[in-house]
């Protein structure tokens, strides 16, 4: 396959119909929005105090990141099933959309899991104003003393 820029400022492939230079930076730009959230998300690993903020910053940037670049992806079936006319992009975006929706459910779940895994082991974030579940342990392991005093008595 060669690429090369014809007289009216499109980029043509040889074999497989027309695709214009804009198309193909609309592509590009998706795709490093994409690859720059990405980084970010790897940076805040290292910029982050603890645990929970370092998964929120990872987790955030990288599921935006993946999340454009399955649109790239998307972006780029569509406009060579309109411009081929072939099926098989079409195949290419349904894939490409259940990849996204299975990666939002995942990285949710996970970030979660990992979250409830550090809180149980002991690993307490950085003192905060508030911390809503630390109090409502307390609030459980009151109650239930206070249930097991009444049982005794």
């Amino acid at each position: 396959m060669r690429f090369r820029l014809s007289e009216h400022c499109s980029l043509r492939v040889s074999w497989r119909g027309e695709y214009s230079l804009i198309e193909a930076l609309l592509v590009l730009i998706v795709l490093c929005v994409g690859l720059l959230s990405s980084s970010l998300g790897a940076c805040s690993l290292y910029r982050f105090p603890d645990v929970y903020t370092r998964l929120h910053g990872a987790t955030k940037c990288t599921t935006f990141g993946a999340i454009f670049a399955g649109f790239s992806v998307f972006l780029y079936a569509l406009i060579r099933f309109i411009v081929t006319g072939e099926w098989r992009f079409i195949v290419l975006i349904i894939h490409g959309i259940f990849a996204i929706i299975v990666l939002l459910i995942t990285n949710a779940t996970g970030s979660h899991a990992i979250a409830r895994a550090a809180w149980r082991s002991g690993i307490r974030p950085e003192p905060c104003a508030i911390d809503a579940l630390e109090e409502k342990e307390r609030e459980i392991i009151l109650e239930s003393k206070a249930a097991a005093k009444e049982a005794l008595i």
